[in-house]
């Protein structure tokens, strides 16, 4: 698939960018369990908006902290082993990893040329030993948002191109509306990744067991959202069982 080329070829061009000055294994762990408990609290509970919003939150936060190339690997690999799990097409599989890593690798290469740095200043404040500059914060934001359009305008070209062609529908019309609509919301939720890196920075420079702390935080979150997504399950099929007895009912009257 062309896709596919293009995301490894991607991958090559991103190891010349500038990259985090330490990325241990546990920087890509900690994301990776994170990542992966969402996407599956996503692939089992199909009902919500906000599980999409979650895995793209989580997507351009490992970016941020991480640099374009493990970023983009690290989101790959989430989305590889979940829909594994979820026993995806092998051929859906390559595209939606191939669209991950040209997702974020573009995203982030981006956000290297106008002179973003991993993390961004903004997030480690302890570092610079003054307060950041309120200008500096926010061309440092205005930076980190222009990745995420970036993101969010390869990522529904890749997708909505997909569908189109699968359907025989108009590119355009199947983006204006699959995307336009929602586009200037997802813009907005994106800061959210900015408070998941600050929380990944602020962990992952911990000692001994704090370095845990960043799952910590989102074990409860998870939990919660799956029993929420349990607890829809059940209320479905309670209106289902709820409108067969009222068919019943009608088929015994007649």
């Amino acid at each position: 698939m062309l896709i596919a080329l293009a995301a490894v070829l991607l991958l090559v061009l991103m190891r010349q960018l500038p990259e985090p000055d330490r990325i241990g294994w546990w920087a890509v762990v900690s994301f990776g369990v994170v990542g992966i408990l969402l996407e599956i609290g996503r692939t089992a509970n199909k009902s919500g908006a906000m599980a999409g919003s979650l895995v793209f939150v989580m997507h351009l936060a490992i970016g941020v902290s991480l640099g374009g190339f493990y970023g983009a690997m690290t989101a790959a690999f989430i989305t590889g082993i979940t829909q594994t799990y979820a026993r995806v097409n092998p051929l859906k599989i390559v595209f939606n990893v191939s669209e991950r890593v040209i997702s974020v690798g573009f995203a982030f290469c981006v956000y290297v040329w106008l002179g973003g740095q991993h993390p961004p200043l903004v997030l480690r404040p302890d570092e610079i030993g003054v307060v950041l500059p309120f200008n500096v914060a926010l061309i440092e934001i205005g930076i980190f948002l222009a990745a995420a359009i970036v993101y969010f305008v390869v990522n529904s070209v890749a997708v909505n191109t997909a569908v189109a062609l699968s359907t025989g529908k108009s590119i355009l019309s199947t983006w204006r509306s699959n995307t336009l609509w929602v586009l200037g919301y997802d813009i907005a939720a994106s800061l959210l990744a900015l408070a998941v890196a600050y929380l990944f920075v602020r962990f992952d420079r911990a000692e001994g067991i704090g370095r845990f702390g960043f799952i910590a935080i989102f074990l409860p979150l998870i939990a919660v959202r799956h029993y929420y997504g349990r607890l829809n399950t059940v209320q479905d099929l309670y209106k289902e069982l709820d409108s067969a007895y009222e068919q019943l009912e009608l088929n015994v009257r007649e």
